[in-house]
C-alpha cells in the first residue's frame, strides 16, 4: 500500500466472478415473457412514466426499483511490479465483462482511497455500473504529476469482484383487447 509521504499511480482492474452468467438483458427477457404469454399486447414499460403508474396506481404496486449488494472484491492481485511510472496519478478501472442491461440505474457506493497532496485521502464514489462493460474514474481528472519524490511507488491491483443485483416491483402492459382475467 502506498504510505502517506509516496506518490505514485493507483490502478485498480476489477472483474466479474468466473461463475457469474453471461450477460443478462432484463428489457428481453421481459419481452419474451410477454409474447410467450401473451397475444395481443399493446405497449408495456419498465419506467415510472408509463401511463398505468400515473393513471391506474394500486396502494400496493410500484415500479420496479433495481439495488446493488453485497459488493465483494475477491481473489486480490498484487500487479505492481510490472511497471515504472513515469507519471503520477490515481486511476481506477473496472472491466466488466458479464454485466446486466436494464432500464434501471444500478449504483454501488465504495469508498476508495486515493492520493491527495502526496497523502492517502477517503473518497465516497457512486458507481453506475447500468450497461456497461468499462468504467474509467480518474479523481485528479488529467492532473498528472512528475514523480521525483524518493518514495515514488505504482500499485496495481486485479480483483474479481461481484455484486447482487435485486429488483422489487411490477413492469406495467396493455393488452389490444382487454380480458376479463388480466391486468395491464
Amino acid at each position: 500500500m502506498l504510505r502517506p509521504a509516496a506518490v505514485g499511480l493507483l490502478l485498480m482492474l476489477i472483474f466479474p466472478r468466473n461463475d457469474a452468467a453471461n450477460e443478462v438483458d432484463l428489457y428481453n427477457q421481459a419481452k419474451y415473457f410477454l409474447q410467450r404469454n401473451y397475444e395481443d399486447i399493446k405497449s408495456w414499460s419498465f419506467s415510472e412514466n408509463y401511463t398505468y403508474w400515473k393513471i391506474e396506481k394500486k396502494p400496493n404496486e410500484h415500479p420496479i426499483k433495481a439495488k446493488l449488494e453485497n459488493w465483494k472484491c475477491e481473489n486480490s492481485k498484487n500487479l505492481s511490479n510490472s511497471f515504472n511510472p513515469s507519471l503520477c496519478r490515481d486511476q481506477f478501472i473496472w472491466k466488466i465483462e458479464r454485466g446486466m442491461r436494464c432500464p434501471f440505474s444500478l449504483f454501488v457506493d465504495l469508498n476508495m482511497t486515493v492520493i491527495n497532496n502526496g497523502t492517502q485521502a477517503s473518497n465516497l464514489l457512486r458507481l453506475d455500473l447500468t450497461n456497461r462493460t468499462l468504467v474509467v474514474w480518474e479523481p485528479q481528472g488529467n492532473n498528472e504529476t512528475n514523480p521525483t519524490s524518493k518514495f515514488k511507488q505504482l500499485l496495481q491491483e486485479s480483483c474479481d469482484f461481484s455484486a447482487t443485483a435485486t429488483f422489487q416491483g411490477q413492469f406495467a402492459y396493455q393488452l389490444k383487447r382487454p380480458r376479463g382475467d388480466h391486468h395491464g
